[in-house]
């Protein structure tokens, strides 16, 4: 009997512990908040909406974003090839563009390489990365609470008007189509059209867009400058990724060159300039 004893004593505590344990992780799972979500504060709501961390970067719900900043109405947009979400209210007006990295807030635009808007479980997420110049926002992120705040640091963009330049725009985006408008990623385009204002800021090259495309001191510099290709009307992509140049924004502030080994053999660029990457057909040097 002693021995049956101890046996049923044994069950139950083993039966306790594995409730115990079990107790244990429904709690956690009901009461802990996912590693992967991040509650957002500020703008014209008072509870918070979540955003989304993925490979460090914070996406965050366009729509509820939207509408504590300003812009509540969303309407359908874009173009046929380039539809978008559209995002408006008194004073602002953004488009946002599944599956690329890029926004506009009238006619200027903003670039984030490698991070897209995204759809996650039928909601449209967007990098804050994005979002906060566009809306003028200044991201506050608190590592103890890990939470997210937004702060009206300035005023949204102005027109494009003084950052496009009308004859620059023109020859940069009708180079960056000859030259990456077809069969190339949106990341090739902005390189070409980083090789072509990387130039006209390096002192032994002409200083405008127009010159540096025709330049041939020293040989043809860009083939498509001499042939119709040039004057033919640039696709909308490629004169997004010329304004986004026109704004600023760089993959690399050093390439100068660059070469199709599918078309041509470039073996001077090769043995006397520094290989810095290869975005889809088109091999960078500085």
């Amino acid at each position: 009997m002693i021995h049956g004893t101890t046996g049923l004593i044994r069950r139950a505590l083993l039966l306790l512990l594995t409730l115990a344990a079990v107790t244990l992780l429904c709690a956690t799972a009901v009461f802990a908040k996912p590693v992967n979500l991040i509650p957002v504060y500020g703008g014209d709501v008072l509870q918070p909406y979540y955003g989304r961390i993925e490979n460090g970067a914070v996406y965050l719900p366009f729509a509820a974003f939207a509408a504590a900043n300003g812009t509540p109405e969303l309407t359908e947009g874009g173009s046929e090839g380039l539809p978008a979400l559209v995002a408006s209210g008194e004073e602002l007006s953004v488009s946002v563009y599944p599956g690329h990295a890029f926004l506009s807030s009238g006619d200027r635009y903003f670039y984030a390489q490698g991070l897209p808007a995204e759809e996650r479980d039928g909601v449209l997420y967007v990098p804050a990365r994005l979002l906060c110049p566009a809306y003028g926002l200044q991201p506050v992120f608190n590592e103890k609470e890990l939470t997210l705040t937004l702060v009206r640091e300035y005023r949204p963009a102005a027109s494009g008007e003084e950052v496009y330049d009308e004859e620059s725009l023109y020859w940069l985006s009708h180079i960056i189509y000859a030259e990456a408008g077809i069969g190339e990623p949106f990341d090739g385009m902005i390189a070409v059209g980083n090789v072509v204002l990387n130039r006209v800021r390096d002192l032994s090259a002409p200083n405008t867009i127009k010159e540096v495309i025709f330049d041939n001191r020293f040989g043809v510099q860009f083939s498509p400058a001499y042939t119709p290709v040039i004057y033919e009307e640039p696709t909308e992509l490629a004169v997004i990724a010329a304004k986004i140049c026109l704004e600023g924004y760089s993959i690399d502030p050093d390439i100068l060159f660059f070469y199709s080994p599918r078309y041509v053999t470039a073996e001077w660029i090769e043995t006397t300039r520094l290989y810095k990457f290869t975005i889809g057909n088109h091999r960078f040097f500085a």
